[in-house]
């Protein structure tokens, strides 16, 4: 287990709360999708609208304070970890309390900041947020369970399989992006927690006057990324090139495992061998009759993660209306058996605490 996934099992609490969040939203506007259906008004359709917006401000209310309280707990725990990894040097600066507090302090700014510039604007996909999802669902089928054409569970099924397969996301209005309120939380706080390490390394390096920084490097990282991990930087661009220069900004992607160490002098061994960087990758291999590398396979790890979340969200939230979940049943124990076929293809072991949904 590397640091970044040791990381992500510390701030489990933070990512369960959004986990929650996310199910008791789409819960709740199932069951007005089900009263609405078979009331038929308008009527009926502008009060289960109003009831959804004033339930989904109050339960943002609830997550931002119970996330404060989660993160604060989770990031100790990172905090405690992330001084355990420091350099000697960086240790002998500053106590490991004062340390964790500090840290707690600094990542927890990062969040506060993201949680205010975010909004309370969830959406299903780019075009649509939940309100307008809601509006188009009953406006699209209203009649023709009114008219007996389609009988409501079915309905119902097809609201939950849209909900499941978009995900409740959260809007960054100053870059546009948008994530998963679960992936929001996860790739905040260790994207934070990254930083407010980075930030101690960079002050107790200045003290001493050093301005070389080495990368490190990990096995299938993204290509871009493979192209500068390893190497050295120069803030004053005499020994080597610039950070931005070498990077071109990209360390700081989310997601992003690289850490810089500073170098003491200029003259000592890199962390890793040129032989060693050629050799850090999983070797390509075959599964399903496709090849993968190392970095596609950790991409296809994922896609196949999102896939069991979503058929388990599917199946919560149709037993919770009475809808028959016998396919969907057959199909995440289909899709369970290859995420495991492929992980040991792969080399690699089942990331259970991805698999959740509460």
């Amino acid at each position: 287990m590397d640091e970044q996934e040791k990381q992500e099992e510390q701030c489990q609490t933070s990512i369960d709360i959004a986990r929650a969040f996310e199910m008791s939203i789409f819960l709740m506007m199932l069951g007005k999708i089900r009263k609405v259906l078979s009331d038929g008004s308008k009527r009926a359709k502008a009060t289960a609208l109003h009831e959804i917006r004033k339930y989904v401000k109050e339960e943002t209310k609830a997550f931002l304070k119970q996330e404060k309280e989660a993160v604060r707990h989770d990031l100790m725990l990172v905090g405690e970890s992330a001084y355990d990894n420091l350099d000697k040097r960086s240790k002998k600066q500053i106590k490991c309390n004062t340390f964790v507090s500090s840290y707690a302090k600094d990542t927890d700014d990062y969040f506060k900041k993201y949680m205010k510039t975010s909004g309370n604007n969830y959406i299903l996909d780019k075009n649509t947020n939940i309100y307008q999802f809601f509006n188009n669902f009953i406006e699209q089928n209203v009649k023709d369970v009114v008219d007996g054409k389609v009988p409501i569970e079915k309905e119902i099924s097809d609201a939950v399989d849209k909900l499941a397969q978009n995900g409740l996301k959260i809007v960054d209005y100053a870059s546009g992006r948008t994530r998963s309120v679960e992936v929001f939380v996860r790739q905040q706080m260790l994207y934070a927690s990254k930083e407010s390490v980075q930030d101690l390394r960079i002050a107790n390096a200045k003290k001493d006057g050093i301005t070389i920084w080495e990368f490190d490097a990990h096995p299938n990282a993204r290509p871009s990324h493979q192209e500068w991990q390893g190497k050295r930087y120069d803030t004053t661009g005499k020994y080597y090139p610039k950070l931005n220069d070498l990077t071109n900004g990209e360390e700081k992607d989310f997601g992003c495992k690289h850490r810089a160490y500073p170098v003491y002098n200029k003259d000592d061994p890199y962390m890793f061998t040129k032989e060693q960087l050629e050799n850090i990758n999983t070797e390509p291999f075959e599964w399903n009759g496709k090849t993968y590398d190392g970095y596609e396979a950790t991409q296809k790890m994922r896609a196949q993660e999102r896939t069991i979340r979503d058929y388990k969200k599917r199946i919560k939230m149709k037993k919770e209306q009475g809808v028959d979940t016998t396919n969907d049943e057959f199909l995440l124990k289909k899709h369970n058996v290859e995420y495991t076929s492929f992980c040991k293809t792969f080399g690699t072991y089942r990331r259970s605490n991805r698999l959740k949904i509460s």
